[in-house]
């Protein structure tokens, strides 16, 4: 009997030792950091979507942990621990490990006083990296617990850090909705795309709205002849509306294009994202096209769209005359309630000289379409249209189109005679032929007489003792197409 007891006595206390260790290991599966973990070699390893506590235990402690993502995502950090009435804080930091170096990434100062869960900045983490999260008293913090907790999102929509110059830039998917934060007061993040086609490429900025002047600087960059020319710039305070349209970029096949984003003003940690969309076209500006030798080359008879995108842009379209001949220019935007405004000018080049021909002023709140003074071009003579900001308008979208037509009369002389009126014109150049048309009366209707290549002719449809009035045209045919140019102002007679 007293065999038995002590036979189950020693099988009690091996239970109890075995309980003692399976409690042991889930304690420290549980989260618990392990010491001396105070390096980058003996960091304790986390996962993701994991927990682990620690402390401060003396004042040369200093802890640090690692997380190896095995795929592209977000990484979030927060930083638990309990209130106290104290200034005494921590420092906690972010590195990535990448070609032999330790690179940080956030900084976040924690007091005790803080909110019990402070969130670190967001991470864009890559695949099979190498990510540390380091705690570090700064005051006095010494043997009080934390709790860092991890959480993952797997994507491959997240920016990639270190993204943090051209060279390093996140790769983006046109069409796709990209995000990421400035980390730290050093971070930048670079995106870049190469579209493949020529067209629009819109880029919207969004982000949760918040009441402050916090704000982040926005920019476009294409590079180009080993040169990175700036595009466009934009600010966006969190107190701006959540989605902030960029100006509109003319892109070309094969072109290499930036988004640079960083702060301006202390607005770290917080999420922004990025979406892009594209438009396949022939018919916008294609950046950079910001001087005479860069200009668009347009093609007669089809509008063509762009913006001036920062304080520094100009917009040139270059024009080679198919024909001889009187071509008309129209500028056309959406209107609005404003006096922002833009010069649009028309040079002709010939010997080595660009010569202006017009200088047209258009507002805002012009009318939508808005005629340019008319050009006569020589065939095979080069023109150009060459569009700037005049006062702050930027971002706004217009189109130009440059269309034949003919040369015709500016004036016409009509003089009674017996049963028939005669109407004459100076002859137009470059033109096919003329139409001649006529009402009864100040409130007729005009109508059609004929077409002639005279520069002179008898109406002989007249009444005796009522009065006409004419209006004469040019037109030219090209390639089977009529061309017309304007009405002659209107001349009128009695028939005697």
């Amino acid at each position: 009997m007293k065999k038995i007891k002590l036979i189950l006595g020693v099988v009690s206390m091996v239970l109890g030792a075995l309980s003692l260790s399976q409690n042991s290991i889930k304690a420290e599966a549980s989260g618990y950091e392990q010491e001396n973990n105070n390096s980058y070699a003996t960091a304790t390893d986390m996962y993701v979507n994991d927990s682990v506590q620690g402390n401060i235990s003396d004042y040369d402690d200093t802890d640090y942990y690692k997380v190896q993502p095995d795929s592209d995502g977000k990484l979030e950090i927060s930083f638990n621990h309990v209130y106290q009435d104290s200034y005494d804080d921590w420092n906690v930091y972010t590195y990535m490990y990448e070609d032999g170096k330790y690179i940080q990434l956030s900084e976040n100062n924690i007091k005790l006083k803080s909110d019990e869960k402070v969130k670190l900045p967001s991470i864009g983490v890559k695949a099979s990296g190498v990510y540390y999260i380091v705690v570090e008293r700064c005051c006095d913090v010494v043997g009080i617990d934390y709790t860092i907790k991890t959480s993952f999102t797997g994507s491959s929509y997240y920016e990639k850090e270190i993204n943090d110059s051209y060279a390093k830039a996140t790769s983006i998917e046109i069409g796709k909705s990209y995000s990421g934060n400035i980390s730290c007061g050093d971070d930048k993040d670079f995106y870049v795309m190469r579209p493949d086609a020529d067209g629009k490429l819109e880029i919207s900025f969004n982000h949760v709205y918040q009441d402050s002047y916090d704000d982040w600087n926005v920019y476009t960059y294409m590079y180009e002849d080993g040169k990175y020319i700036q595009l466009s710039e934009k600010n966006i305070n969190l107190n701006s509306d959540e989605k902030v349209e960029l100006p509109s970029i003319g892109v070309k096949t094969g072109g290499v294009y930036y988004i640079v984003v960083e702060r301006c003003c202390d607005v770290v940690g917080i999420d922004y994202t990025i979406k892009t969309s594209f438009t396949k076209t022939s018919y916008y500006e294609k950046e950079v096209n910001d001087t005479y030798a860069e200009a668009t080359p347009m093609e007669i008879g089809k509008s063509y769209s762009g913006n001036i995108s920062c304080g520094d842009d100009k917009d040139f379209y270059k024009i080679t005359a198919p024909y001889s001949g009187y071509y008309k220019i129209s500028f056309n935007h959406v209107y609005q309630n404003s006096y922002e405004d833009w010069n649009v000018y028309v040079y002709s080049y010939e010997n080595g000289k660009y010569t202006e021909l017009s200088n047209t002023n258009v507002d805002l709140n012009s009318d939508a379409c808005v005629w340019l003074p008319s050009v006569g071009m020589n065939k095979g003579k080069i023109y150009f249209i060459k569009v700037e900001r005049c006062c702050d308008v930027i971002g706004v979208d217009y189109s130009v189109k440059v269309s034949m037509s003919a040369n015709g009369p500016s004036t016409i002389s009509a003089k009674s005679a017996k049963n028939s009126i005669k109407i004459s014109w100076k002859k137009a150049t470059s033109v096919n032929g003329y139409e001649v048309y006529y009402k009864v009366g100040k409130t007729g209707k005009y109508k059609k007489y004929k077409s002639t290549k005279k520069t002179a002719i008898n109406f002989t449809n007249a009444k005796k003792g009522k009065k006409y009035y004419f209006k004469v045209r040019g037109y030219v045919i090209v390639d089977g197409k009529t061309y017309y140019s304007s009405f002659s102002k209107a001349q009128g007679s009695m028939c005697k």
